[in-house]
């Protein structure tokens, strides 16, 4: 708020002499000062329970990977195990405050799909919860220590998933807001990733899309999982999938020795098999303890009764191979009747 005040002013004498009493002129205009933050990932300070994978995200600069190249250097050395990946990520979410999603991609024909990924978001942070670098840092006093989480990602990674994402997003345009930034941001994620399996060696840019006045700040990294599909006899058999939301759905699962054979539910109502819910994931597993040699074949479990789940389409039959313990080899030596060989 500013005033400006003229007190006790005498105007210009006239040819009129009269009584001339103070006058008082005042001006006041509102001034409202907006403070505009984009978000920032804080990539050194991610961890996860997959150590490769936290290497891979430590060491990628936030919002690098635009190219097919990059991507496909991404992937970790390692084919990972199906199951459930644990990612946590410090985030200054900006202001106006924005946004923090974690998502698996799969492609299913020609399309890319996503998977969201659960995220949980903790309080802000005190500055005793962040690093010195931060605190001591421009980022942390321009922001005035405000809107620093921590952002916990839980993903069920399985063999259909070619990628992960981690983006936070924010708009200083009134007009949009941060879930609408999103939205543009990932049409052309769904339309470069194509392109990007297609011609894995390509190095010329295909950048994300992002709105006018937007950030996104994002993570990309290219997966290969695989399920335990071949073990010893005596070991044991796991089959990992979700549940629908808030646990929806009951998990069947069947059995059949050929792709041509007849599907057979399995029974796990004898203690050979069994199906494990854990409710506090979501999430199920098909048990074995102690696999014999005909059990081998294809496997397919898919949730009923359930909206939210993958249809069959989703859900191929995995081949499951057991080897035996012991191997018995025959050799058979043919003898030639050469001299060299006499």
């Amino acid at each position: 708020m500013c005033a400006l005040a003229f007190v006790d002013f005498i105007p210009a004498s006239d040819d009129m002499p009269r009584q001339r009493p103070s006058m008082t002129f005042q001006k006041t205009r509102q001034i409202h000062i907006s403070v505009r933050l984009k978000p920032i990932i804080f990539e050194k300070y991610t961890t996860s329970d997959r150590t490769e994978i936290q290497q891979v995200l430590q060491s990628q600069t936030v919002s690098s990977v635009s190219n097919a190249f990059a991507f496909q250097k991404t992937k970790p050395k390692s084919t990972q195990l199906e199951g459930w990946l644990s990612i946590k990520y410090l985030v200054r979410l900006g202001i106006p405050k924005g946004i923090a999603k974690a998502y698996l991609f799969y492609t299913a024909g020609s399309l890319i799909h996503s998977d969201p990924c659960v995220t949980s978001q903790s309080d802000q942070l005190s500055s005793e919860a962040l690093p010195k670098s931060i605190t001591d840092s421009d980022i942390y006093t321009e922001a005035r220590g405000t809107d620093f989480v921590s952002v916990h990602a839980l993903c069920a990674i399985s063999p259909k998933h070619i990628g992960f994402l981690f983006l936070a997003a924010n708009s200083f345009d009134y007009r949009t807001t941060a879930v609408g930034v999103e939205t543009t941001f990932f049409k052309s994620v769904y339309s470069a990733l194509p392109r990007w399996l297609a011609n894995e060696n390509d190095t010329n840019d295909d950048p994300f899309e992002v709105p006018p006045s937007s950030t996104v700040e994002y993570q990309l990294i290219k997966l290969r999982v695989a399920w335990r599909g071949s073990v010893v006899e005596k070991e044991p058999m796991t089959y990992f999938g979700r549940l629908g939301d808030q646990n929806e759905g009951k998990p069947m699962c069947f059995y059949r020795k050929t792709l041509q054979s007849k599907p057979q539910e399995i029974d796990t109502s004898n203690g050979e098999f069994m199906i494990l819910k854990n409710l506090e994931k979501s999430s199920y597993e098909l048990i074995k303890p102690s696999v014999e040699l005909r059990d081998a074949g294809f496997y397919l479990c898919r949730v009923v009764e359930c909206a939210t789940c993958p249809g069959e389409t989703d859900t191929p039959a995995r081949q499951f191979l057991v080897f035996p313990r012991k191997l018995s080899m025959n050799l058979y030596v043919s003898h030639a009747s050469f001299e060299q060989n006499e």
